[in-house]
Parts: C-alpha cells; sequence; structure tokens
C-alpha cells in the first residue's frame, strides 16, 4: 500500500525536524550569528514560550517514536486505525504549535 508508506512516511519526515535549527544553524563560517535571539529578553534567558516549544518538541518526538513503534507491529504499515489515530494526535499538536506563533 504505497499511500501508507507516502504518509508515515510524511509523517516521520515532519515529526523528525527539530525547532533547533534556527537563526545562525545554515550562516555561512565568516558570518557573525545575530546579535539578538528574537523572542527572548536577554539571550539564554529561558521563557515560558521556549519551554511549551521544548514540551511541543519531545511530544512530538514521542509520536515519532509511538509511529514507529506502532508501524512494526503492523507489519511495516500503518493500519487505518493507527494511521487515525496517529493523525488525530498529530493534528492536536499542531493545534497547540499555532498558539505560539
Amino acid at each position: 500500500m504505497r499511500s501508507g508508506k507516502s504518509a508515515a512516511g510524511a509523517l516521520l519526515l515532519i515529526l523528525s525536524a527539530s525547532p533547533a535549527f534556527g537563526a545562525g544553524m545554515g550562516m555561512g563560517m565568516s558570518t557573525p550569528p545575530p546579535t539578538q535571539t528574537p523572542g527572548r529578553l536577554q539571550p539564554g534567558a529561558d521563557t515560558e514560550l521556549d519551554r511549551r516549544r521544548e514540551h511541543l518538541h519531545a511530544e512530538l518526538l514521542a509520536l515519532r517514536d509511538e509511529g514507529l513503534k506502532l508501524r512494526k507491529a503492523d507489519g511495516g504499515t500503518l493500519t487505518r486505525d493507527h494511521r487515525a489515530y496517529l493523525q488525530k494526535k498529530l493534528d492536536r499538536l499542531n493545534a497547540e504549535a499555532r498558539t505560539l506563533q
């Protein structure tokens, strides 16, 4: 079932993306880092928004792990029920992520 593998692959790709890849990560070696970190009062200051983002990221990683375990248990392709279950959880996390923007 190709669409199941594509959906599972897309889910894994999305879930493996890290919010840690931000400003400065793609800069050249001779480019100085940004002088101010957006969304923070001071560089390194831990804000409520940062904690919520880290929590969301941890939940996404847990969902990815759960999806991998379910796929393995399903013999390599997620069942329709497991795919719907994972999608429902992902939709909830996406809704939460939209509140962080």
